[in-house]
């Protein structure tokens, strides 16, 4: 199961690449077009129409926003966003000729100094109430400036978007970088077969963890399997374990053993009050 969960997550690459040019004829975006572009996309619909199932579209549209290529905004709201098509002096020739609009360009270049140089995301209240325009005086004073062929505008939306983060590329020229694919694929797999290894490890959990995390522990004697360990090895077992392990230190006992330090130290002392066993020099010998 994991591992199907792992390959569906990376779809192979030339499916990803696949995917990535089917996105652009969807959305009707030519080769070497769509920078800094948003664009409403329906994931359901785009997988029905070129028949890829919805996970593997999911997962390759993550691997690509990771790669820097795009990126998917499942939001209930994209602001308007604006852009300046035309120069300074043209846009001032356009004002003389329009000055009916004025009253809507104005507020613009004031409040979005940045708006020759690429898109902004606007303030449609703030800026009719400016212009001093009701909300659909003020959308259509928008829409007029894009017929024009003054500004280009992408309207409010409350549809999941796609942004493509640079321009379309030829599925040919479509790199995916290795980190974003392999390495990462890689750590994935790591992570999966470290959460197999603790469900069906019969290790102290908390020591599994430690490893995990690149430290060290002993066993912590709470878990599940610790404590099945202390039920299997009852106390007359236990000693007679130690006693044919003998010379060793308690580090190796609990080593060899696999059983709680507190368990394993209470034994010992059992022992050496029987006087089975003596301690030298850090190490339990039989007496």
């Amino acid at each position: 199961l994991h591992q199907t969960q792992l390959e569906s997550k990376y779809p192979e690459i030339d499916r990803i690449k696949a995917i990535y040019d089917a996105i652009g004829n969807y959305l009707q975006i030519a080769i070497g077009s769509g920078k800094e572009e948003n664009y409403a996309f329906s994931l359901q619909d785009f997988s029905k129409k070129f028949n890829f199932r919805i996970g593997e579209v999911f997962a390759a549209i993550k691997i690509l926003t990771a790669n820097g290529s795009l990126s998917f905004e499942d939001i209930s709201f994209l602001p308007t966003r604006v852009k300046m098509i035309i120069g300074q002096s043209a846009l001032y020739k356009f004002q003389v000729a329009h000055p009916e609009l004025n009253a809507i360009i104005l507020p613009l270049l004031r409040s979005y100094p940045g708006i020759f140089d690429h898109f902004i995301r606007i303030d449609e209240k703030k800026l009719s109430d400016l212009a001093k325009l009701n909300p659909a005086q003020f959308r259509k004073s928008l829409e007029s400036l894009a017929q024009y062929g003054v500004m280009e505008v992408q309207l409010q939306s409350d549809e999941p978007q796609l942004y493509f983060t640079e321009e379309r590329k030829h599925i040919n020229e479509l790199r995916i970088n290795p980190e974003v694919y392999y390495n990462r694929k890689e750590k994935d797999k790591h992570r999966l077969r470290s959460m197999n290894d603790y469900v069906t490890s019969n290790h102290c959990r908390s020591q599994l963890i430690s490893i995990y995390f690149g430290s060290e522990a002993r066993n912590c004697g709470r878990c599940d399997n610790c404590r099945k360990k202390t039920g299997k090895n009852n106390k007359t077992d236990l000693k007679q374990n130690v006693l044919m392990l003998l010379p060793a230190s308690i580090t190796d006992l609990e080593q060899q053993l696999e059983v709680d330090r507190g368990v394993l130290s209470t034994v010992l002392r059992e022992l050496l009050l029987e006087e089975l066993i003596a301690l030298n020099e850090q190490r339990y010998i039989r007496i």
